[in-house]
């Protein structure tokens, strides 16, 4: 054999077992380092996207935070009755609030699980100074709010302006596992009158857009006309009490002496505003008592104010925000003070009259 033919199996030889070596290799080796490089370059992707997530979850969260330490503090009826409160302070602090004035709740956006809209619908007229006044103070107010529906109308041969508006805050639900801070409550106190940022109001004053233009007419002499009979004046009759027990009380306010009662049909969503003496599911509204006390039901809860019915010789309470049918019928002692001192002269005059009526048989 040649010295060729030998050098030529011996090269394939050498080829073979390289050849397996690296088929080794690779299954050992190289393989699980590929498959690894491409799962690292996966987890490293995942990373980022969670890392990108997780960044705007915190400012997210760092969102919500803020705003909530910009909300009222409390549930929907008592953060309503705060709003309410301030919004009467604001008003006589313009120099507002007068006869005119009305405020009606307005139900707004509810998100399940995240907010509330809380709202009350403004309406009163005044000089447009004050009512410029009013609404900077509305503006400064501290905590979340919105003003939505302005309008602004003249009052002829008055010099006054009639003004409507909503004005609604949130109310903002605790996530899963943590409580959002909220502000604290604080005495009223409203934005100063006197500076600089509500001088920029007056340009609107200056400018008195709604001074009508006047065009002189010559009006021709007429005769006089016949006297007509002066028409008789209507008997002013109050607007049916609801007679339909499925309402649900809204709102309970206090103008000086008037107290207003706001309930809410539960079916067609119509609202009626009643004042003592209206009748109200059968029983007669007496008054409004504006005690904080406990819920019967639920003695963790406190309730700011309830209306207090009259059927036959009992008292019965429905709760600010309870359904005209859960009424609960008041024991003495839980009744206020006038009531228990009206009930007393009552019954010393039932004691009298039952002594008369002995005497005379």
């Amino acid at each position: 054999m040649k010295k060729r033919e030998k050098i030529l199996p011996a090269i394939l030889g050498v080829i073979a077992v390289l050849l397996i070596l690296y088929m080794g290799l690779n299954v050992v080796l190289l393989a699980p380092a590929r498959k690894l490089r491409i799962d690292t370059g996966r987890i490293l992707k995942t990373i980022a996207k969670m890392d990108k997530q997780k960044a705007i979850y915190e400012a997210g969260a760092r969102r919500l935070n803020d705003l909530g330490r910009k909300t009222l503090p409390g549930d929907q009826n008592s953060t309503s009755e705060e709003i309410r409160s301030r919004i009467v302070q604001l008003l006589q602090e313009s120099t507002l609030g007068g006869r005119s004035m009305s405020l009606t709740p307005s139900a707004g956006v509810r998100f399940k699980d995240y907010y509330k809209e809380i709202g009350w619908i403004i309406r009163d007229q005044g000089p447009l100074a004050s009512v410029m006044n009013f609404l900077y103070l509305l503006e400064a107010e501290p905590y979340l709010h919105r003003i939505d529906n302005l309008i602004l109308a003249p009052v002829q041969h008055s010099g006054e302006v009639k003004l409507q508006l909503r004005f609604a805050t949130l109310l903002l639900m605790n996530p899963k596992g943590r409580k959002l801070p909220v502000t604290e409550r604080v005495d009223f106190i409203g934005a100063d009158l006197e500076g600089a940022e509500r001088k920029l109001y007056d340009v609107i004053s200056h400018r008195d857009l709604f001074r009508p233009y006047l065009r002189r007419v010559v009006v021709a002499k007429k005769p006089p006309d016949k006297p007509e009979p002066a028409p008789q004046k209507k008997r002013e009759q109050r607007p049916p009490a609801p007679q339909i027990p499925d309402y649900r009380v809204v709102s309970l306010s206090r103008w000086g002496p008037e107290l207003e009662i706001h309930v809410t049909d539960n079916r067609k969503g119509d609202l009626q505003s009643l004042k003592p003496g209206d009748l109200l599911a059968g029983g007669k509204i007496v008054t409004i008592d504006y005690r904080a006390m406990p819920m019967a039901n639920k003695q963790d809860v406190i309730s700011p104010s309830r209306v207090i019915l009259k059927l036959g010789s009992d008292y019965y309470a429905v709760e600010l925000g309870q359904n005209v049918k859960d009424r609960r019928r008041l024991l003495d002692s839980e009744l206020p003070d006038e009531l228990k001192h009206h009930t007393k002269k009552l019954s010393q005059a039932e004691i009298q009259d039952s002594n008369v009526s002995r005497k005379d048989n």
